[in-house]
């Protein structure tokens, strides 16, 4: 579950306040939503957007419990805020889907009449500096998003929500003058969860969030290429477009996501972005996907069970190279019941994956056949040392030829190729790479990787 917070803001007071004329701070006037006047008989809105139109720059608009059939604009600073601690309070992991309770909780749904080409947002976020907290946004039948917020604003706070069965629950996006958060919130049966889609997002922290059952994507983050939305061709700019920069992804949970076999974490055409202590326990085939053109991406201290790859960069469609990727201090291991007859990597860099990188102190193991770093033709320049890579089918490292250039030091592989014929560190480039102080038993070429230098 979700840590329980408090709103900071009530009927009577809250943290804001403005300055009169004559000097003397003033509260900002609390506008308060019921949409039938039950919980809140004195509320002077039955409407969220009637309030949003009313409420002045900064102010704050309270929703009471009930349901809320609307699409909401807020097209200038506010903060608007439902009950945070009802939505805390749900399992965001329980196997059923929960009920959302009008009585208790500040529901917004779409109205009816959402289609793939007339997509639906319950939350359209238009202006800088815009909090939005405490609300459950179940999807409806059609084409669903809960919350989008826009390239050309930033300072967004996003948290303590409710959003399941939406066809994207956040489009978020950042121009990046003010930090923005997206924390503590629960997405649950979304078909994809947090995603920029193709424009920028600058300056943002996505954290503390909890997603489960997630069919794609969980965090999809693609190239600022708004071109796509109209030509529907994805690699036209991926390679030259930033979408993504100063980013930090950490402590996010997710459970059973990605089960269209896609990748939990999706990066593409990121610069100066992190991921860090995040936890993967999967159902589709991939933890965390590098798409390409990503330049200092940091994949640090997460922990990742994985059916098929823990980080990948794949061969074909043919990608952008990763620039300068720090992989370090991740444990990688095979999920429970993982099939034998899949392929699997821990680390598997794709045709032209990482250059000039770094893959150091990662401990992986447990693959059932599968290897434990794997690096194709064209990943060049890179430092591999320090990885404790133990009791995978496959080899432990394997390189394949047209992989040059590549530093593996101080590496402990053990226990690995238990399928016959293969071994602890395969290096099919061997005399186009170096390898020193390594700890193994079983290498190709013979004699020529565990215990040199």
């Amino acid at each position: 579950m979700m840590r329980a917070v408090v709103f900071v803001c009530t009927l009577a007071a809250c943290t804001f306040a403005f300055v009169a004329a004559d000097g003397a701070a003033t509260a900002p006037p609390t506008l308060v939503v019921d949409d039938d006047r039950a919980q809140c008989g004195n509320a002077d809105f039955t409407t969220i957007q009637a309030a949003v139109d009313a409420a002045p720059e900064d102010g704050l608009v309270r929703v009471c419990p009930g349901l809320y059939a609307e699409q909401v604009s807020v097209p200038e600073s506010l903060t608007i805020g439902g009950n945070a601690e009802t939505v805390e309070a749900v399992d965001c992991f329980a196997p059923t889907r929960p009920t959302a309770d009008p009585n208790t909780q500040a529901i917004v749904v779409a109205p009816s009449g959402a289609t793939a080409g007339a997509p639906a947002v319950v939350f359209d976020l238009q202006a800088d500096n815009i909090e939005l907290e405490g609300f459950v946004l179940p999807g409806r039948t059609g084409s669903t998003s809960g919350v989008r917020t826009s390239s050309a604003h930033s300072g967004y706070r996003i948290h303590h929500n409710l959003i399941m069965a939406t066809t994207v629950a956040v489009y978020f996006r950042s121009s990046g003058v003010y930090p923005s958060n997206f924390d503590h919130n629960c997405l649950r049966e979304n078909s994809w969860g947090v995603i920029n889609h193709y424009l920028p997002l600058s300056n943002a922290r996505i954290h503390h969030n909890s997603t489960f059952r997630t069919a794609a994507h969980a965090f999809d983050q693609t190239s600022n290429c708004p071109e796509f939305l109209e030509t529907g061709v994805s690699l036209t700019c991926a390679a030259s477009r930033i979408g993504m920069d100063h980013v930090v992804y950490d402590h996010n949970m997710s459970i059973g996501d990605a089960v269209g076999n896609s990748g939990v974490y999706w990066f593409a055409s990121s610069t100066s972005t992190t991921a860090f202590e995040n936890t993967v326990v999967p159902a589709g085939r991939r933890a965390m996907m590098l798409f390409g053109a990503n330049y200092d991406l940091h994949i640090i201290d997460n922990h990742l069970e994985v059916p098929q790859v823990g980080l990948a960069r794949q061969s074909t469609p043919a990608a952008p190279p990763n620039f300068r990727v720090l992989i370090r201090g991740n444990t990688i291991t095979g999920a429970p019941g993982n099939d034998p007859s899949v392929p699997t990597a821990g680390i598997g860099m794709g045709v032209d994956g990482l250059k000039n990188s770094w893959i150091l102190d990662n401990v992986i193991s447990g693959l059932a056949a599968g290897e434990g770093i794997a690096l194709l033709a064209g990943n060049t320049d890179n430092l591999v040392r320090g990885n404790k890579i133990t009791n995978n089918d496959k080899d432990g490292i394997r390189v394949a030829a047209g992989a040059t250039g590549n530093t593996f030091e101080a590496n402990e592989i053990l226990g690995n190729g238990r399928i016959p014929g293969l071994v602890d560190a395969r290096d099919d480039a061997r005399d186009f790479n170096v390898w020193r102080g390594n700890v193994c038993l079983t290498d190709f070429p013979a004699g020529t990787i565990c215990g040199i230098g």
